[in-house]
């Protein structure tokens, strides 16, 4: 039989959840991102034992927390895809530093063909943002053409080469540092 505080707690989520459904609608333009963050709500709201008594104003209270909750959340998503690169360089570094050596020799060869594949200017281009690190208006200043060339040369190379193995042989360009 449930408590006084089940029942107390269950009409205020069947009294207030579907309003903050469509608040974080309103907000985030995601149902099921919408969905998620209310759940969450609620449930952090009965794990800390609020007492829902104490809420005077539980509407404005409800939606100052959906829509902290949906910022935070952007937020770490966008640090998140910022850092997104990075993680994945680390993965993929353990994994060929696992590699056994006759592995690591096999992607190296395949890497240098694919990028030996390049027309010479890309690939020039392309060892020069991958290897040596350098922006997009470096390399225009050092070959002595404009920005638009350099990213039309990348955008080449990278449908040469394929986005998903762009970053592998980055890595093992890097890593062994080929030019």
């Amino acid at each position: 039989m449930p408590s006084v505080i089940d029942k107390k707690f269950e009409t205020f989520y069947n009294t207030y959840a579907r309003d903050m459904y469509w608040v974080a609608m309103a907000i985030c333009k995601d149902p099921f991102l919408a969905e998620e963050v209310v759940q969450d709500l609620f449930v952090q709201l009965w794990e800390q034992e609020v007492d829902l008594d104490k809420i005077r104003s539980p509407y404005t209270y409800l939606t100052t927390l959906i829509r902290n909750k949906i910022f935070d959340l952007m937020r770490h998503k966008s640090v998140v895809q910022k850092h997104e690169p990075l993680i994945q360089y680390e993965i993929e570094s353990k994994e060929l530093e696992e590699m056994p050596e006759e592995e690591k020799e096999e992607m190296l060869r395949k890497a240098r063909e694919l990028v030996n594949s390049l027309p010479e200017a890309c690939r020039e281009i392309f060892l020069m943002a991958v290897v040596e690190g350098l922006k997009y208006s470096e390399i225009a200043e050092r070959r002595g053409i404009s920005v638009n060339t350099v990213k039309t040369q990348l955008r080449i190379a990278r449908q040469k080469i394929g986005d998903e193995k762009l970053l592998s042989i980055a890595l093992l360009l890097i890593i062994h540092n080929i030019s």
